[in-house]
């Protein structure tokens, strides 16, 4: 836990020492810790509407922090924890969705443009064509194939043209 931004440092070295157990760590919805990271820092809009129209804040009432961002910072650019960048939410409400989901969601630009330039060329590609699928993404209809589709398209860049 961060306490009042005084122990990033000691946070990011518990993930290190512990990098074995981050490889397969997850939440209950199937997030890794740099989901968390990125889920938890600042937002510009951190309200998100599911499929009936209802307003939800996935920040699910814990404080966001700017030291979540520098946290998500230091995992991304750590050689040892580049691995939790590509990786997608692996079950339930949010599969599929990636760290780059949410930041778009988040609507942190900035936060997106330096992410995306800090990405091998093989990680751009994997999260470009990531597919959100999760309940909490699908809409509450079938195509005529029988595949649900999302309500704000799957892949990231849907994501980014419908929240402006």
């Amino acid at each position: 836990y961060i306490k009042d931004g005084k122990n990033c440092d000691e946070v990011l070295q518990k993930l290190l020492d512990d990098s074995k157990k981050v490889c397969v760590i997850r939440d209950a919805v199937g997030a890794n810790p740099f989901h968390l990271s990125v889920l938890y820092t600042k937002s510009n809009s951190s309200l998100s509407k599911d499929t009936a129209g209802n307003t939800h804040n996935r920040s699910l009432g814990w404080q966001e922090k700017p030291e979540h961002e520098e946290i998500a910072k230091k995992i991304w650019g750590n050689t040892k924890l580049q691995h939790l960048r590509i990786e997608s939410y692996d079950r339930g409400d949010y599969e599929g969705e990636t760290a780059l989901h949410l930041m778009i969601a988040k609507r942190r630009d900035g936060l997106v443009e330096d992410f995306l330039k800090a990405l091998t060329p093989r990680d751009e590609a994997v999260l470009l064509n990531s597919r959100a699928v999760g309940t909490f993404d699908l809409a509450h209809f079938e195509t005529h194939s029988g595949v649900k589709r999302c309500k704000f398209g799957e892949h990231p860049i849907c994501w980014a043209a419908c929240t402006n």
